[in-house]
């Protein structure tokens, strides 16, 4: 019943979060109405899916969250998802400059390892990697919207590998208007990327997109060109979806090594009562070819999960099964099952606090039953400032790559898996503060602590393969990293920066040197002038006290990118970018005295969207 109405005739507007708004005329003022909503995109600056089901208002949040949009990306001219990376201020990116080189998507938080960062694409976990990350050829980065980073132990809902958070990757919605996009960049040592998408209604009140893409890059030497091609497709009819998203290239031109990637999930939502639910099957399988060697794994996974928002509470429940399978050169198929249940109450008793509680209970082939729950709260005791505190269980079951693989390229290595390692785990606490003083004004300090039991760690087996060393993993009896990172963001009128440092610590505990690569002091920024579209975007980082091994020490460097853009017409960007301004030369942990980085380098190209 409709209550403190004004006199008809007049217009309803019922909405909520995840679904698109209903107008309605009314005459006059029914004794009942039943409305029925269809899911949509979500719109609102705030709320947004910050790398969990729930529906969260990042505002609110009391875990450290960070986004990165489309906006920036393309101010920046970040040509890779990898690179884009980069702007994200307390995360660190292995390897220093761009090359534009891998696919391996490798981002560390809090001073894990990549391996302890889940990334997901739509959500939905990214399994299939080669020991060197998680494998992103497949998404097409002409439709990404923006990036959402949780940073802390996020196993309460999304399971194992969520050591040190979560990148979550959002694309493109379809949607009934209709959508164009271009891009084209090219620039040095033969770096070419270029995509095109169309999206538009459908038959029957459906919507779809299209997207293709390639991508090349020659090197300054063999090892280092590859090639890239991909499409994706997306369609949504009522709660209906499909998303299927395929990829295949080669890297190096004396001795290539190929793979083919495909991803496809089929999902249905619907609404019964207070209750918001969702059904999702996803599969994601990767082929890899290696001289006379190859490798598939893959994963396919079911998903059933209810909101339900009843007075201050926003409720989830959800249930998975996932099978993970793996087969190589010399050794038949194996597979394992996972089973899990988990819950999430996100509450808001009073607009000035906030209250997350989460747990997850999991059946896993290693380490058998686990449960890892979470807490943490947000307070906001006046205006403009706010306080959090957070913990959380983290836990990570070895994959099967981990165990099983065998004389895999990595780098200046070749790595062979250990049937015999142990599943890791944590215990995870943060605490920040923020402060808006004024409108464009954000100032933050977040710190955090981890403690992780049986931490796995690369060890040479003493063997080598073509003059390259051969590692396998072993467990640390124990290791910690903790951190300090002080962040200030100034939005207003043509200029938008962010600038962070963080002071980072981690260390075995046993032998007091320091976890690989991990850098002790970083300094990263992006800052934008822009005016009727055109401008100038600057970003760069500042890295001292990286090392790698038994606490060998690395070269500190400083890189800066410069990035001059004009919006001739409407929709239309138009890029010419330096990276690398300095010219500095980085090596990277693993492969000691061997650069990562191809030195100074150009790159122009073109965005056109409307």
């Amino acid at each position: 019943m409709l209550t403190n109405a004004p006199e008809p005739p007049l217009v309803l507007l019922v909405s909520m979060v995840g679904y698109r708004t209903e107008r309605l005329e009314l005459s006059e003022i029914p004794h009942h109405l039943s409305v029925g909503l269809t899911p949509g995109d979500i719109t609102s600056e705030e709320i947004e899916i910050t790398a969990s089901p729930t529906l969260h208002d990042m505002s609110q949040s009391p875990l450290p969250t960070q986004k990165i949009d489309l906006r920036r990306i393309e101010k920046a001219n970040q040509t890779s998802l990898l690179d884009a990376m980069r702007l994200m201020p307390g995360v660190t990116v292995p390897g220093g400059t761009s090359s534009g080189s891998v696919d391996a998507f490798n981002p560390r938080l809090q001073g894990l390892l990549s391996r302890h960062t889940l990334v997901l694409y739509e959500g939905k976990r990214l399994f299939c990697h080669d020991g060197t990350g998680s494998n992103i050829s497949s998404v097409p980065l002409l439709l990404v919207e923006r990036f959402e980073i949780i940073e802390g132990a996020s196993c309460a809902i999304h399971g194992s590998d969520a050591l040190g958070g979560i990148v979550n990757i959002i694309t493109k919605k379809p949607a009934s208007d209709p959508f164009y996009a271009f891009r084209a960049n090219y620039g040095s040592y033969g770096s070419a990327e270029t995509g095109a998408g169309f999206g538009a209604a459908g038959p029957a009140g459906s919507s779809y997109i299209l997207s293709v893409a390639q991508r090349s890059y020659e090197g300054r030497y063999d090892a280092e060109s590859y090639r890239r091609l991909g499409a994706s497709f997306k369609f949504a009819w009522k709660g209906f979806r499909f998303n299927g998203d395929y990829s295949e290239g080669s890297a190096g031109r004396t001795n290539p090594e190929d793979f083919w990637n495909g991803i496809s999930e089929a999902g249905f939502s619907y609404m019964t009562g207070f209750s918001h639910n969702d059904l999702n099957a996803y599969f994601n399988n990767y082929y890899r070819t290696y001289g006379s060697r190859s490798a598939q794994s893959g994963t396919a996974e079911l998903r059933a999960e209810s909101h339900i928002a009843r007075s201050f509470h926003n409720l989830m429940l959800g249930g998975v099964i996932r099978l993970n399978r793996f087969e190589r050169t010399g050794l038949s198929l194996v597979s394992e099952p996972f089973y899990g249940v988990y819950f999430e109450d996100d509450a808001r008793p009073a607009g000035w606090f906030n209250l997350d509680i989460a747990g997850r209970a999991d059946v896993y082939p290693v380490g058998g039953l686990q449960i890892t729950p979470k807490a943490g709260f947000k307070l906001k005791p006046g205006r403009g400032l706010s306080f959090r505190a957070y913990v959380g269980r983290g836990y990570r079951s070895p994959s099967l790559q981990e165990r099983y693989e065998e004389l895999v390229p990595s780098g200046s290595s070749y790595k062979n898996g250990n049937p015999e390692i142990r599943s890791e785990s944590s215990i995870s606490l943060s605490a920040g503060t923020e402060l808006a003083p004024f409108a464009f004004l954000n100032i933050s300090l977040s710190g955090f602590y981890n403690s992780i039991k049986d931490m796995l760690v690369p060890q040479p087996t003493g063997d080598s393969l073509n003059g390259l060393p051969v590692f396998t993993s072993i467990n640390i009896p124990r290791a910690y990293t903790w951190g300090l990172s002080p962040k200030l963001r100034v939005e207003g009128g043509p200029l938008w920066a962010e600038i962070a440092y963080t002071y980072l610590r981690s260390r075995n505990a046993e032998t007091g040197f320091p976890v690989d690569y991990e850098p002790t002091h970083t300094i990263a920024g992006q800052a934008t002038v822009e005016y009727r579209g055109s401008g100038v975007s600057l970003s760069g980082e500042w890295v001292r006290g990286r090392t790698h091994g038994a606490g060998n020490r690395l070269p500190d460097y400083a890189l800066l990118n410069l990035n001059i853009f004009a919006s001739p017409l409407k929709g239309l960007q138009v890029n010419l970018g330096a990276q690398n301004l300095l010219g500095k030369e980085i090596e990277i942990y693993e492969e000691g005295s061997v650069s990562a980085s191809p030195g100074r380098t150009l790159n122009g190209g073109i965005n056109l969207r409307f």
